[in-house]
Parts: structure tokens; sequence; C-alpha cells
């Protein structure tokens, strides 16, 4: 190793000691300052801000133990380099020096070159720490961004092997550990756009934090969505009290959480986001600390297989369905004030032999200690670290979410696999072929893995930034469908946003369309059985202030059970938002099934759909489209100024529906589809009886 300056604090209160281990030291490369005895040299191990300490064992005022034991118990030097001199070559010294975190042993009288490899040993040492960290456990951007694609599993904390700290520098100590992170935050922040992912989530980790602090906690790290925090640093023996302190401080955060829900509804309202849940993990044991010079809220972070259990229970949240999931060491550590609702045997990951969990729901309210009078403001710069951290997290979650769909909508044909053989799959659908293609967005079948069933996946043709207006259109649809649980209209299972792209996960519904049923031919009783269900489905959609505002017999499709679904909520819009997106001269929908006041690119609202559907009854009774001419506007022109067709004569059971439907003003349509279904009813039911009655009907 080359020498870089590093700086070196010499302890001893043998002058002729210091001056020859800062000659040899000085000579290799190194800054050497001194200290003539163990005070001296405690107080220069923060005021000279050496990079490593070499220190005698005895001398008169403080023993050299002392001091180590002293640099290991502050937070500021815990992890600072520390080699021993002993003129006893003792192996009780030796054991003893190692066990409370020397980083080296050296007798005196020592040699030079023993002397110069000891403190470049420790610096290398340290160097592959700090490796190891920047590899294994710090949340990098890119870490983030594969953490979030495909869902993967919470690891969140890829700690390395045990055996990669062991003899490392540090401080050992008990420590109840703790880790949260939110269940539904990869589908919460699909929904949203990247500010306001992160929006959410630095006010949620921020409310997060104060049962922690709280209860004598510290927040070593903030990890996307989760936290890692630690109880009992200044009182490590008093295992009982941070046992207890951890638990509090779990069951606190799940009562952030659960207020939270309000705040997250009602500030996102048009969303129609995912429940907010969270799952906490609680384990206590034995914890190294290092203090490095990468990442975290400081530098100062706990490794071990008490973090790794920690890690891993809290994964399990979700497996067990319990918000938090703590170890049976923890519980009977914590004594008897927590209602413990069960407890199991869990397999955890790194572990050969099965960890012992249980449910904490609460405290026992007979028991319940006090609340601690603490400062509950997070240490100086960890509040720019969690913002940071949550802007971070909201660029990976969209960066992952667009890279899976353009690796999709990139495919232009049927598939099978992906380049280099692997299957697409996105949010747990394997993608199948391609089935179909609109203005807007590219249609796939699926199969929808988690539920066992076929879906249908509409990802978004173009870019966000290529086209703003279709991008919101899209994201308007995703809102209308999510809001909807209806018989007659189409059923959402999944959406997502990224920042460039966006994807709806739909029913497949594989009885086809209207199209192909009208070509195939109809009877009156089915026409009619058919206009019921669609104004059905318009009654649903209309009574929460929406209009599709493109009703066609392509965008009603069948179950194969026969039942009639509206679908493409493309350029649909509620109708309390006045101005929506159509532009002033803009006409929205088909040509052959529009309004007179869409054709007119006047104001829009439910009787366009009503009008819409009475073109279809009409199709559907006669086979025939209503009007027909040479060009687009020949055809809009009649959908105005022409006068309402006239059915044939075996048809008059039916005019009062195609009147109320097709009169060209909409306050002389029906009022509602529910006045359509009452008239529906009606001549349903006249016709059932005048078969009874043996009647011949039109």
């Amino acid at each position: 190793m080359t020498a870089s300056r590093k700086k070196i604090l010499l302890i001893d209160d043998d002058e002729s000691i210091l001056l020859a281990v800062s000659r040899v030291l000085t000579v290799s490369g190194f800054e050497v300052v001194t200290a003539s005895g163990g005070v001296a040299g405690l107080e220069m191990s923060h005021s000279a801000q050496p990079d490593a300490v070499v220190c005698d064992v005895n001398m008169p005022d403080m023993e050299g133990f002392e001091v180590l034991q002293r640099v290991r118990a502050d937070p500021a030097t815990v992890t600072l380099p520390f080699i021993l001199l002993t003129s006893a070559d003792e192996r009780e010294n030796v054991r003893k020096a190692m066990q409370m975190g020397a980083d080296d042993f050296i007798s005196k009288p020592f040699k030079r070159q023993e002397l110069i490899d000891a403190v470049n040993q420790v610096f290398e040492k340290r160097a592959r720490l700090t490796e190891i960290f920047s590899s294994h456990v710090l949340s990098q951007t890119g870490e983030l961004r594969d953490r979030y694609k495909n869902r993967a599993e919470r690891d969140k904390l890829q700690q390395p092997d045990e055996a990669a700290f062991k003899n490392q520098t540090g401080r050992l100590i008990m420590q109840t550990v703790l880790f949260t992170d939110i269940r539904s935050f990869t589908r919460i922040s699909e929904r949203l756009p990247a500010t306001a992912v992160a929006e959410f989530l630095t006010a949620y980790l921020r409310e997060a934090c104060q049962p922690v602090l709280a209860n004598g906690g510290r927040v070593m790290k903030f990890m996307g969505d989760g936290m890692m925090a630690v109880f009992g640093y200044d009182s490590p023996n008093e295992v009982q009290a941070h046992a207890a302190a951890g638990l509090r401080a779990a069951l606190g955060i799940l009562k952030v959480a659960r207020e939270f829900r309000g705040w997250l509804n009602s500030r996102y309202e048009m969303a129609e986001l995912p429940e907010f849940n969270v799952g906490v993990g609680v384990h206590t044991g034995e914890v190294m600390f290092f203090r490095l010079a990468v990442g975290g809220v400081g530098d100062l972070t706990p490794v071990g297989d008490t973090v790794n259990v920690a890690s891993r229970l809290e994964a399990k949240c979700k497996e067990l369905r319990w918000p938090i999931v703590a170890s049976s060491t923890t519980i009977e550590a914590a004594g008897p004030g927590f209602v413990v609702a069960e407890m199991r045997e869990v397999e955890v990951l790194g572990r050969d032999a099965h960890v012992s969990v249980g449910h904490v729901i609460a405290m026992d309210a007979d028991r319940e200690p006090p609340a601690p009078d603490l400062d509950m403001t997070l240490p100086a710069g960890a509040g720019a670290v969690l913002i940071e951290n949550a802007r971070a997290t909201a660029e990976a979650s969209k960066a992952a979410l667009d890279q899976d769909l353009h690796l999709i909508g990139d495919m232009t044909a049927a598939f099978a696999a992906a380049p280099g053989g692997e299957e697409l799959r996105i949010r747990g659908y394997k993608v199948l072929e391609k089935i179909g293609e609109g203005g807007m967005s590219t249609v796939f079948l699926a199969d929808d893995e988690v539920h066992g069933r076929k879906a249908v996946l509409k990802i978004l043709k173009v870019r966000r930034k290529e086209d703003e207006e279709l991008w919101q259109r899209f994201f308007q649809e995703c809102a209308i469908l999510s809001a909807i649980d209806h018989e007659h209209v189409v059923r959402i299972y999944d959406q997502g946003f990224g920042d460039e792209m966006a994807y709806i996960a739909m029913e497949h519904l594989a009885g086809g369309s209207l199209r192909e049923v009208i070509d195939r031919g109809l009877s009156r009783r089915q026409a009619l059985s058919l206009l019921s269900q669609a104004a059905s489905g318009l009654a649903a959609i209309h009574s929460r202030g929406i209009v599709h505002r493109d009703i066609k017999p392509a965008n009603l499709m069948l179950r194969t059970e026969g039942v009639l679904v509206l679908t493409d909520f493309g350029v649909a819009k509620r109708t309390e938002h006045a101005s929506g997106h159509t532009i002033q001269g803009e006409v929205l929908g088909t040509p052959h099934y529009i309004s007179p006041e869409q054709a007119q690119a006047g104001e829009v609202g439910p009787s366009a759909d009503l009008y819409s559907l009475g073109v279809i009854f009409y199709e559907m009774l006669t086979g025939k489209r209503v009007f027909t001419g040479e060009t687009i506007l020949e055809i809009l022109s009649q959908h105005i100024i022409a006068p309402i067709p006239r059915l044939p004569a075996e048809l008059e059971d039916y005019q009062p529906l195609i009147d109320g439907l097709l009169a060209k003003r909409p306050k002389d349509r029906f009022p509602d589809a529910d006045a359509l279904l009452a008239e529906i009813d009606r001549i349903w039911t006249s016709q059932s009886i005048q078969m009874k009655l043996g009647v011949p009907s039109q």
C-alpha cells in the first residue's frame, strides 16, 4: 500500500518511544501527532481527528486499555483503527485487546517493518470494509430501480455474509433493531407522478421517525420506502428497556400509518390508491457498529446477524399477514407489557435453524409506561437525507416501470419471449401476444399468474413527452375505471404510470365485440336485452359523473357467458370537469355513432352516450346503419339535420326507444339511462304478456 499522508495519533508516556515511532512512521509517509499519556491522547483522538491510533498499554495516568474502551464507546470514534503497544508479549493482553476492539497488537521492542505493516494493514482493512458496504449494504439508485422492477421481494438490505465482518474494528453491543417499510409502496407509487411519490414518502417517513425518537431510538438509515432504527445505543446492557422501546416504537409506527391513510387518500383523491399498509420487523441481539465514509444518516452503520434477522422478519410481515413480526428474543426480553396474539416458527434466509416469532398487537394498558421526555427532532442533516432518499426512490420506482413498459411496448408482433429468451413479465403478468392496437395504446394478452386468469394489458403507445394530452387521457381512463365496480363495465385489475409510459391491466373479454354479434345477426329480443345491458352500464358511469363519448359496437364487448360490457374509456371525461380535454372545434367519437352535439364540437353530456346507443340499437334491429355518406362530413351533417329514422312496421314496438334516443336536441331525449331502462322494461313486459296470450309480437 502506498501511504497517502494518513494522520497517526501516537500515545505513550515514554518520550524515547514517541520519538522512535514518530521517525519510522514519518519516513514511511504518514503524518504523526503525539500525546504524552492516556488522558491527553483521549482528548486528541477528537481534536486532532486522526485516521488511526497507536497507543501504549502501560501508562500511569490512564492505561491503553481504558483509552481503547472509551474510544470504542464514543460514536465519533467507535471505528477509529487502534493498535496497542506493550512491552510484555502476554496472551492475556492480546485476548483482552482484541475483545475490546483493537485492530492489532505489537510488542516492544518493535521491529520497524512490523510497525509499518501493522499501520498499513488497518487502512487496507478499512478500505475493504468500505467496499463491502458500498456493494452490498447501501441502496444506490440502480439498486433501488432493480428493487422496484417486477415487484421484487423486499430483501432491501442485502447484507453480506457475517464472516465478511469478522475481526473488523467496531463496537460490538446488544441492541434492538427495527426495520419497517411500506407494504403497498410499489402499487401506490405507480399511480402517482414522481413529485407526488417523493412528497408522500417524505411526509410519511418524517412521521414514522417520531415513535422511534420518542422511545429513545436512533434512525440509522433510510432505504427506499423504509428505514432502519436501533434502540439501546447509549445503554446497551439495559436489554429489557431497549427491547420494550423497540416494540413500543413498532406499535407507534402502525398508529402513524393508520392516521396517514386519511392524509394520503384526501391528498390524491383522484388516483384511487391501494390501501396504505406497513410492516415492521424487530429483533434483539449483538450488533457491530462501524463508522464509514459512505452514505446513510451520518455514517455510523450497524451490521451482523441481528441486523440480518430484523430485516428478514420485516419481509415476513407480508407472508404471515402480521403488521409486526418480532422475534421471541425481543418479546421475552421486553417483559410482560405487550399483547402477543400468536407465536410461530419461521424460516429466515441465512439461518439454518428456525426463528421463533410473535405477532405483537398492542401494549398492556395496565403496564404502559409514561411517555418519556425526549427530544423528537431528527438529527442534523437527517431531514435532508430523508428528502433526497424520497426523491431518489420516486425516480427509481418510475424508471423501473418505464423500463419494463418500454421493452413490452416496442414489440410489434406476437411473441413468446424477450431478446435473450427471457419471458416478458410485468407486475405478475406474463405477456403472451399482441392482440390489438388503437390510436393511443397497444393491447396484449397476458397471463395473470397471481390469480390464474387471462388479462389484457393496454400499454400507452407514445411517451409522455411526445404527447402530453394522449398521456393525460390514458391516465384519466385508469382513474375512471378504478372508480367503477359494475357488472356491465370492464373490470380493471391493475394500473401503473412511469414518468414516460403507462399501462392498464384489465379483464379479458373472450366473447368478442358487439360488432361481431351484429354482423352475425340478432333476434329482436336479443337486441332489446343487449340494449338493456348497455344502458345499465351507462347508468353506472353516468351516476359517477362520467361520459363515455365513444359508444360504438367495437367498444361494447362480451364475456363468454354473454354479458355485455362497456370498454375503452380513453376519451371519456368527468362531467364536473366542464372544460375537460375537449378543445373548441375538436370532434371526439366515431362518425357513424356520434351525437349531433359532438358532431358540432359542442358541450357533451350523458345524453350524447344515449344517442350513440340509439344508433347501435337501430343497427341491431335492422342490420343497417342509421346514416351513411360518401364523406365523414356528409355523415356528420345527417346526425345534425336529418330526421329521426322510422322503423318498418314489424318493428314499430321499438319506435319509442328510437325516438327517445335519437332526438336531435339532448333535452328531447330520455332524461337519463334509468328512464331508458324503464322504457325497455315496459316494452319487454308488454311483449312477454302478449307472448303468453298468444298474440304475435311485432
